[in-house]
């Protein structure tokens, strides 16, 4: 077996020569295990910079979209807003003229029962005239007065009234026909008892208060009661 000597070499000796050796592969290793230390912690840095750059980022995506998340909902409302205000408007507007022209509506129809309650007073006003026996009698007057109280009939919403207009015209007419007939001052004085009940009736309703209408009301029918009583007892009378 043979046996490694050292010896001396470029006047150095082999002690030194291993001294040399040691110290070289000392270094190599600390600079190995430093440079491997050295990448370990650039990597570890590197990633944590790249861990912190990916959570930014997303947080930063989070929020953009929250953010345009958050203004669409506001756009949305305010859309929203926007159709509730313009269909306030509309329905104000329609609720508006609605009233405008149920307003319109009851004024015309008020100006036509106008219309023809001024047509009955003067249908009534003729009454002093035709109850005289010695003027002609017509059936124009009766016609007149029969549309009168006809148009006063449609035009009136009052259930009461339209009941009691509707019993007047032939009323009416046979009042003035019996009376003329009879020639008494009694009959003639029934029938100008008659003409101012309705002339008064005629002349007040459209002013009249709930009580003054109630009071009208009861004297025109209870006219109209005593005419029709005093007809039965003439016709059981002949």
């Amino acid at each position: 077996m043979d046996v490694f000597v050292c010896g001396e070499a470029l006047w150095i000796s082999c002690g030194t020569w291993l001294g040399f050796w040691e110290g070289m592969m000392g270094a190599l290793t600390s600079a190995l295990l430093a440079a491997g230390v050295a990448l370990m912690v650039v990597w570890l840095t590197n990633r944590h910079q790249t861990t912190l750059v990916d959570r930014q980022l997303q947080d930063a995506q989070t929020k953009a979209e929250f953010a345009l998340g958050q203004q669409k909902i506001d756009q949305v409302k305010a859309h929203r807003e926007q159709r509730t205000a313009l269909s306030t408007q509309l329905r104000e507007q329609r609720e508006s003229l609605k009233f405008q022209l149920e307003e319109q509506r009851k004024e015309a129809s008020k100006d036509r029962e106008h219309a023809a309650i001024a047509e009955v007073l003067a249908c009534l006003s003729q009454a002093y005239i035709l109850l005289r026996p010695t003027q002609s009698l017509d059936d124009l007057h009766l016609v007149r007065f029969a549309a009168a109280m006809g148009r006063w009939e449609l035009e009136s919403t009052d259930a009461e009234l339209r009941a009691e207009l509707r019993q007047w015209p032939l009323q009416w007419w046979d009042s003035i026909r019996e009376t003329r007939k009879s020639g008494g001052s009694d009959e003639h004085e029934v029938g100008l008892v008659t003409a101012r009940v309705m002339l008064n009736f005629a002349r007040e309703w459209s002013n009249a208060d709930a009580v003054r209408r109630e009071v009208l009301m009861k004297e025109v029918r209870e006219q109209r009661e005593r005419l029709q009583k005093k007809e039965s007892e003439t016709a059981r009378a002949v």
